[in-house]
């Protein structure tokens, strides 16, 4: 079994040889995203873009790859960002009828540093309203469906990111993560994401939902072009102070890296929590880690009956103090789910957040001493498969509980910790959907992450099914 090509290197390679040059690229990806929204149904999984802006730095990379100055691996590469970092010219709506009234005139940090790599930057993608939801379900900007199966969701809050990926309009997208929402839609849709350690990457430029739990991150269509966007946009930035003083990122990956003796930790009395086909997956995923050399060891994650608990205290309280002034102005406009979240937010004791956060400590120090003991812990990504979007629901968003937890249970557990981790696409179940293996690991140890995630894609690999709905921008 080999790594797979970076699909990013896709891109290089054809503006290389003259094949194809960043115009035409631009121009197909454009089509692609008018060809997803004019699909019955829509797939919905850009809130904004503009065709002239695209064209124009289209052809600005291009006539860099004319004089051979291109800026490095990732001018010409389509990227996606989620609609909740603002980029100028595009109006920052973070999913809701509410905000972005008027476009933004600046750049977050992470659309800067794509800028000055040459990223052609598609436009914003859709999301879970205000990211606090894991179906992706928005009753505002329409709900993103899953490229697998358009009766089934992308998975939130980085839906629009996933579906994009999924579907093939672009191999790489930035997204954010405060209880899982890079790791489940890339989960649900069958694409790579990854949640780094907490500052690893600049949230300046982007709404904030809980300042403590927040992350940006990269997700795309192989570990290899993750590690590559990752490269792009992690390190210090004066305009996040969580950003300074951290070890220096890593730069440079090898996907064919072995993992030959690198100890796993496998809490098996969790993995059962997951529905039966994402069991299978994950123990199919396992033995392959096993044949390559890996060490299986059992561990018992701390306090992981109360993660959930734990982590929707802490985002729904910072998440009210965030959104205070729209929910005492304008909480008819929310949508029912994020409305209910964050008035249960404004209802928390600060005895309440504060016991949490001793909690969390408590749990960031055993996590700390348990990554002592392995190199990595191997979970589910998510509980279940892509869902069934229920029609109710698209009109008036969806409160699931089951769901939910299903979707959010082995999510929590890095953002409370600051962690990295990264889902990566495991064996999909017998009817053809995706299925996610989480790698999670020690703090700014992004490299041994992405190292076993390559593994996890390697033994996958041949089990990987296409999109049933589908581009490639550059046939």
């Amino acid at each position: 079994m080999t790594a797979r090509l970076y699909a990013a290197q896709r891109y290089t390679n054809a503006f290389r040889s003259g094949r194809l040059d960043p115009i035409r690229v631009s121009e197909r990806c454009l089509d692609a995203i008018q060809d997803a929204e004019n699909h019955d149904p829509s797939l919905r999984l850009f809130i904004s873009y503009s065709g002239p802006d695209v064209q124009k730095q289209a052809e600005a990379s291009a006539q860099r790859w004319l004089r051979g100055q291109e800026l490095g691996p990732l001018d010409g590469v389509p990227v996606a960002i989620k609609d909740g970092f603002d980029a100028a010219g595009h109006r920052t709506t973070v999913g809701t009828a509410l905000l972005g009234r008027q476009a933004s005139n600046v750049d977050s940090t992470v659309v800067a540093r794509l800028r000055r790599a040459g990223a052609l930057i598609l436009g914003k993608t859709n999301m879970h309203e205000v990211a606090l939801g894991a179906t992706g379900i928005n009753p505002h900007a329409g709900t993103a469906r899953n490229p697998h199966d358009l009766e089934r969701i992308c998975g939130g809050s980085s839906s629009g990111n996933a579906g994009a990926i999924a579907a093939g309009i672009c191999p790489l997208a930035v997204g954010t993560d405060t209880g899982g929402s890079i790791r489940i839609p890339a989960s649900l849709c069958g694409v790579v994401g990854l949640k780094p350690s907490y500052g690893r990457i600049s949230t300046a430029g982007l709404m904030p939902l809980a300042w403590s739990l927040d992350h940006a991150g990269p997700m795309g269509t192989t570990v290899a072009d993750v590690a590559l966007l990752y490269g792009a946009l992690a390190g210090p930035d004066d305009a996040d102070p969580t950003t300074g003083g951290l070890p220096s990122p890593l730069l440079s990956f090898d996907p064919t890296q072995p993992v030959e003796g690198v100890r796993v930790g496998v809490d098996e009395t969790w993995v059962r929590q997951a529905h039966d086909d994402v069991q299978r997956s994950f123990n199919t995923t396992l033995a392959a880690l096993k044949e390559q050399g890996a060490v299986i060891q059992p561990v018992d994650i701390p306090e992981r009956n109360h993660l959930r608990a734990l982590g929707l205290i802490t985002m729904l309280a910072e998440g009210a103090t965030a959104y205070q002034e729209h929910l005492d102005a304008s909480a008819d406009v929310l949508g029912p789910d994020v409305r209910l979240g964050l008035e249960a937010g404004a209802r928390l004791t600060a005895v309440q957040y504060l016991k949490a956060q001793r909690l969390r400590r408590a749990l960031q120090e055993a996590m700390a001493e348990l990554l002592g003991r392995v190199d990595v812990i191997l979970t589910p990504a998510t509980a279940c498969t892509a869902p069934r979007i229920q029609p109710d629901a698209l009109a008036s968003g969806e409160v699931d509980d089951v769901v939910t937890t299903a979707l959010t249970r082995y999510a929590f557990l890095a953002n409370l910790t600051g962690l990295p981790a990264l889902s990566v696409p495991g064996a999909p179940n017998d009817a053809g959907l995706p299925v996610g293996v989480q790698v999670l690991g020690r703090a700014y140890d992004e490299a041994m992450v992405l190292r076993v995630g390559a593994a996890v894609e390697r033994a996958s690999q041949p089990l990987q099914k296409p999109a049933r709905v589908g581009f490639d921008v550059l046939q």
